[in-house]
């Protein structure tokens, strides 16, 4: 039987996306928007999109999922997180940089979801087997509620709204 942990909330529901400013990022940001959330976008830079996404009301923080006492100040008061940020196909990046964003940086986001009691956790993982095994780890001990890993391959645990 599947249970969901219940928020008892006044208002927007505040939602944090890693990787917010980037294409994917930007578009769900805006949805999420216009869906009446309060969205928070975490991404190491501004990108092509920070004007469009200021004017519509998101909040753009410039930092990486890789430093975990940002991302556990962004997650706390949240009841979603989407994690999309990601190092891929990046020139001049070393395998120690990919490790720190893609295996550590996933790490801080699930740690922080759970510590912080976020009801719903959706995760874009694309990685080595560290990355995946890692993740689907996490997603096993957030068991109860509704937790999402979507892979270019395949979607783990529920589907339905964003």
């Amino acid at each position: 039987m599947h249970h969901e942990k219940v928020h008892k909330r006044e208002g927007a529901v505040k939602t944090l996306v890693t990787g917010g400013t980037g294409f994917t990022g930007n578009a769900l940001s805006l949805r999420l928007r216009a869906m009446g959330h309060e969205v928070v976008a975490l991404d190491t830079k501004p990108g092509i999109f920070a004007d469009e996404l200021r004017a519509a009301g998101v909040r753009i923080e410039i930092g990486s999922v890789a430093d975990k006492s940002l991302v556990d100040r962004l997650s706390r008061g949240c009841h979603r997180i989407y994690h999309l940020a990601a190092a891929f196909r990046q020139v001049n990046l070393g395998k120690r940089a990919y490790h720190d964003i893609n295996v550590n940086g996933t790490r801080w986001v699930f740690e922080a979801a759970e510590r912080h009691g976020v009801e719903r956790h959706r995760a874009a993982i694309d990685g080595d087997d560290q990355v995946r095994a890692f993740a689907l780890q996490a997603h096993q001990r957030f068991a109860g509620r509704a937790v999402s890993l979507h892979q270019p391959v395949g979607d783990i645990g529920a589907g339905g709204e964003p």
